[in-house]
């Protein structure tokens, strides 16, 4: 499925590439970027997590032609270069303006002076807004031929961004449906969570059962995640570096505030950078990791999640784990 897709990647120069959790989309996304590259295109690839975007651009050579990027960073840097002095006069730490204020600033400035692409490759498109699309679609040199492709899973789209896709009835489109990322247990749990044509791949073990978590009060979880903590880490084979907790909240509105330590282990706070060599166990939010993975994932601080948000949510954090996943919420009334 993954090369059938690659050829018509190559063939057609729009295509939109719809896949559940774990089924490869930023590997292909990665490998299309790449392959364009290497018929000497200048590419434009761009995500939304600045954690996701520091890891793909490591995987390309220090003088690769993919330029790797967030759609705010490529905003920003765009308008500092651009439009002198508007970023320090107008920045502000809201969403809004991330949103909506950073978009309408890229319009100010002259179609001539802005670079344009090959060809532009979007991971994570269901978290950019149409507008933003309607932005990038016009930073192709070849409007009518350049390569225009986006990956996406409507059911990650945690930021409420999704919308529409301007190019949609122009593409080819695609689905990928087959996890190449998680064990059986977890994709069953997935389903569970958000219903869906998902499928294990041939080769994916059946894997250790979810462990779900549930009580009235919080103290009670944080007991039961050191607990577990403990447990996992007097096992030979889990080192602290494959564990990574997951939380709705930073680490200062957390459940797990009052944990510095697991035997002896240090909690530390991710960044904005997931290494795999840290002898930490590392603690992010969901919003940073996703579209990142780790063997085993903790999700925690689910609490105050709206009901209606609470399934994408879960599943989007909950995808994140290879081998073994862990589920703590306050039992829902």
């Amino acid at each position: 499925d993954q090369f059938e897709i690659l050829e018509d990647l190559e063939i057609n120069p729009r295509v939109v590439v719809s896949g559940y959790a774990g089924t490869g989309k930023t590997l292909l996304a990665q490998e299309h970027a790449r392959r364009r590259e290497s018929i000497g295109g200048k590419v434009l690839f761009l995500c939304y997590n600045k954690a996701l975007a520091k890891k793909i651009r490591y995987g390309y050579q220090r003088d690769s032609n993919v330029q790797v990027s967030t759609f705010h960073s490529f905003s920003k840097r765009l308008i500092e270069e651009k439009l002198p002095g508007w970023w320090e006069s107008n920045k502000k730490q809201t969403q809004s303006f991330w949103d909506d204020e950073v978009p309408l600033a890229l319009l100010e400035i002259e179609p001539t002076e802005i670079p344009k692409f090959d060809g532009i490759v979007i991971d994570e498109g269901q978290d950019f807004k149409t507008d933003w699309l309607e932005f990038i679609e016009g930073l192709l040199k070849d409007q009518k031929m350049g390569s225009l492709c986006m990956f996406l899973d409507e059911q990650q789209d945690i930021f409420k961004h999704w919308s529409s896709i301007p190019w949609l009835e122009r593409s080819t489109k695609k689905i990928l449906r087959k996890n190449c990322r998680n064990t059986r247990n977890i994709i069953g749990y997935l389903k569970d969570i958000l219903p869906s044509e998902m499928t294990p791949n041939n080769l994916s073990p059946e894997g250790l059962s979810v462990v779900i978590r549930e009580a009235e009060e919080q103290s009670v979880l944080r007991k039961q995640i050191e607990k577990d903590l403990r447990e996992l880490l007097a096992k030979e084979e889990v080192q602290p570096s494959d564990i990574v907790i997951l939380s709705k909240a930073p680490f200062e509105e957390s459940i797990l505030k009052p944990i510095q330590s697991i035997n002896g282990i240090p909690l530390v706070s991710m960044g904005d950078r997931f290494d795999s060599r840290k002898k930490e166990i590392q603690y992010t939010t969901i919003r940073v990791f996703k579209g990142l993975e780790a063997p085993v994932v903790f999700v925690v601080d689910l609490i105050d999640v709206q009901s209606d948000d609470f399934a994408k949510v879960l599943y989007t954090s909950a995808s994140r784990a290879q081998v073994l996943l862990y589920t703590f919420t306050i039992k829902r009334r």
